[in-house]
């Protein structure tokens, strides 16, 4: 594709309606703005990387001689390191070698994400399902509680834990508790079951 065409591509994709839903953000710096349901999907999992401290979208400009670029994500890391990300379905006139060196003079790095890293496994729809419970308040008695039980036994099924809970919504409890870095789960292998197996997470 010749860059005067890429340059159209990434025009026309960018001059979409923004993609919205109701699905709450753990640790979005700023008003999200989501370019396409794809970039809601990497937001998704980025929320649930225990090594992102934060992330904004869309991300300031990259610039590379006379084609700025605007990645989809910046993404700041625990360990101190920076990221600008695209998704897989953006469309770039820039080379991504050039957009390499661009985010390395701003002591950063860059990448765009495969459809197969995404998409491959339930972490996506696992991810979409805890979130809806980012807002949720867990009692102080009801996460004691848990945490006692599982220092006790190491880990416990998703409905062994239901029966701790007694004073919120045993789901929300749970899926809150693993969404604010206490307990942990397998995303990728199925979706969250009954069965699902929890444990906690020692800072």
């Amino acid at each position: 594709m010749s860059r005067r065409l890429k340059r159209t591509a990434s025009a026309s994709a960018n001059s979409l309606a923004p993609y919205s839903d109701a699905l709450p953000s753990l640790k979005c710096k700023g008003q999200p703005v989501f370019r396409t349901k794809v970039v809601r999907d990497v937001a998704c999992i980025l929320d649930l990387n225990p090594d992102v401290a934060k992330w904004c979208t869309p991300a300031p400009e990259l610039a590379w001689e006379a084609l700025p670029h605007r990645p989809d994500f910046l993404v700041f890391d625990n360990d101190g390191n920076v990221r600008f990300i695209d998704a897989p379905d953006r469309e770039v006139a820039v080379s991504e070698i050039d957009l390499i060196s661009a985010a390395l003079g701003q002591g950063a790095s860059y990448r765009r994400m495969s459809n197969e890293e995404l998409y491959d496994g339930f972490r996506v729809q696992n991810a979409r399902d805890l979130l809806q419970y980012v807002n949720f308040h867990v009692t102080l008695a009801d996460r004691l509680r848990l945490l006692a039980v599982l220092d006790q036994e190491g880990s416990l099924t998703m409905s062994d834990c239901f029966g701790i809970v007694r004073h919120g919504e045993p789901v929300a409890v749970v899926a809150s508790m693993i969404l604010h870095g206490f307990l942990e789960v397998d995303l990728d292998e199925k979706l969250i079951s009954p069965e699902t197996f929890v444990r906690r997470i020692r800072a």
